[in-house]
Order: C-alpha cells, then structure tokens, then sequence
C-alpha cells in the first residue's frame, strides 16, 4: 500500500467491512477511529511512534474523557480491529 494520510485508510477500512460489524455500526467505528486519529494528531505522533505506553496515554485520555466504561471498551476495541486491519494491508508502520 501506498503512504497515504490514515484517514483515507479509514475510509477503505470502513468500505471493506460492511458485513463484518458485530456490536457496532459502522458510524460508531468511525466515530471511534478518527477520535484515535485527532487524538494522534494531537500528540504529534504517527502510528509509527505507537507503542504500548502510548496506547495505554490513549486508554487514560479516553478516562479524562470521563467516557463511561462500555464505551470506553468499544472505542478500544474499535481501534484494534482497524490497527489489525491495517497491519493485514501492510501499512507502513
């Protein structure tokens, strides 16, 4: 795959997984991504500088967020799903 800005990975990621949603719509995992994608953005970090402590920054931002914990969970299990699926389009980490 070419470099390209990650939102437009979300798009194609959002596009290919119509029938994969299990607990979430499609407009939920959206909204859960590009939340994770301004949150990068806002750290000044690219998903080449992701590691485990910056996910467990994120982890604590959503807790700042005073998200309640079902949604905190989905959010996180959003973002997982859409790093995996990344990771199987072999962007340039």
């Amino acid at each position: 795959m070419n470099e390209q800005p990650l939102r437009k990975y979300l798009d194609q990621f959002l596009e290919q997984n119509p029938s994969q949603w299990e607990w979430e719509t499609k407009g939920a995992s959206a909204s859960a991504n590009k939340d994770f994608i301004r949150w990068l953005d806002s750290e000044g970090w690219t998903l080449k500088d992701l590691d485990a402590v910056r996910m467990r920054r994120f982890i604590k931002h959503m807790l700042r967020q005073q998200y309640h914990p079902q949604r905190r969970w989905k959010i996180r299990m959003s973002v997982f799903r859409f790093l995996k699926w990344l990771h199987s389009q072999d962007y340039p980490l």
